[in-house]
């Protein structure tokens, strides 16, 4: 059993983060069009944050029935999660948040008897409580960083069907968010390198390197690997609140805050002269087998 993950910071975040969720719309509607809608039944995605994909998929897919499990390692995400998709589902929509964990491997139902339903649930990606072959498709979205990336990638091949695919994107260099970020980690100073989610030392190598994630993939026994760059935006809000909303990435900052949230804004009015926040992506599609 892997431990389990600290949520602090996302769970700090949880009760704005659904209002961030444009970039969201823009790469979970690409991603779904190139899975193919009408081939998806049972979903798994790791994640899922406050619920603005799972609530995506289900207005697009209104007409093709589906089970998804939108999982996150936030207990506070998936309280938003699960009140997004009650309050803003369609009526039709089935809505439940699983609140103890399974006590063994979960087998997912094959007949979804015509209808769509959303499970809301915690759940370590780096050891998911599904047996194996489980799912037509997973999707990750700009949730694979700061993670062990073979585990999960490991993982997501695992709980897949024969014919299953996973969807994933990624944040880039090009993410106008991440540098506001790195301003804000030199102002802050090298005590304080790792303060963003594990493993993430601001020097964006892992969120660009589509061939080391490419390698990854097909090294866990994916046949097939399409990448897609995809320009992506997020809407302006007022500096200060943004900075509010994002300063539990750099944890206790004691008497250096201020010094932090002068640099933060300082680039982040310079950024958004344009009125909108870039926040360049990757798409990539791993099949599990080609079918002829």
């Amino acid at each position: 059993r892997v431990e389990k993950m600290d949520s602090s910071k996302f769970d700090k975040m949880a009760p704005t983060y659904f209002q961030s969720g444009l970039f969201h719309i823009q790469s979970y509607t690409t991603m779904l069009s190139m899975l193919g809608m009408n081939k998806l039944g049972r979903i798994l995605e790791t994640g899922c944050g406050a619920g603005a994909g799972p609530l995506i998929m289900s207005s697009l897919m209104q007409q093709s029935p589906f089970l998804m499990y939108a999982t996150d390692f936030s207990p506070k995400m998936l309280e938003e999660a699960a009140t997004n998709l009650k309050k803003r589902g369609n009526s039709s929509l089935l809505v439940e948040k699983i609140e103890e964990s399974p006590k063994e491997k979960i087998e997912v139902p094959m007949d979804l008897k015509g209808k769509s339903s959303i499970k809301v649930m915690e759940v370590n990606g780096l050891d998911l409580p599904f047996k194996d072959e489980q799912f037509e498709a997973y999707i990750s979205n700009h949730a694979f960083h700061g993670i062990d990336m073979e585990k999960i990638i490991q993982e997501a091949y695992r709980v897949l069907i024969p014919g299953g695919v996973m969807g994933i994107s990624l944040h880039s260099h090009k993410n106008n968010f991440f540098q506001i970020m790195k301003e804000v980690n030199d102002a802050l100073g090298k005590s304080h390198k790792h303060h963003h989610p594990p493993g993430n030392t601001f020097d964006f190598g892992e969120y660009e390197n589509a061939p080391k994630i490419k390698e990854s993939i097909l090294k866990a026994g994916f046949k097939k690997c399409k990448v897609l760059s995809q320009p992506l935006y997020m809407e302006i809000t007022e500096a200060e609140t943004f900075w509010n909303e994002r300063k539990f990435f750099f944890g206790e900052m004691g008497e250096l805050e201020e010094k932090a949230k002068k640099a933060f804004i300082k680039k982040y009015e310079e950024i958004t002269q344009d009125e909108l926040l870039s926040m360049g992506g990757t798409i990539m599609l791993a099949f599990k087998q080609l079918i002829t």
